[in-house]
């Protein structure tokens, strides 16, 4: 059996200011999904769930982060399909 170290919550005014600036709103659902996530996470009791939803938010935080990068590395890229 895996064992995950224990995830500790972070509040939104806590993360980087990279996350906080001009970001599509394909970001700031992804977060907004991951946020939710996390929530689900410290409401349960059972580690299993508590693990999976933390996996699931990680997920998204990594996929906004890329499109972040992605839209940074190419300004003509405004939308995404």
């Amino acid at each position: 059996m895996v064992t995950q170290p224990e995830v500790e919550l972070v509040d939104d005014e806590k993360r980087s200011q990279r996350m906080i600036g001009p970001a599509s709103d394909n970001v700031l659902k992804l977060r907004a999904i991951a946020a939710r996530f996390r929530a689900h996470s410290a409401q349960t009791g059972v580690h299993l769930y508590q693990r999976k939803f933390e996996s699931v938010a990680s997920e998204l935080e990594e996929a906004a982060l890329d499109f972040e990068s992605r839209a940074q590395m190419r300004p003509d890229l405004k939308r995404v399909c």
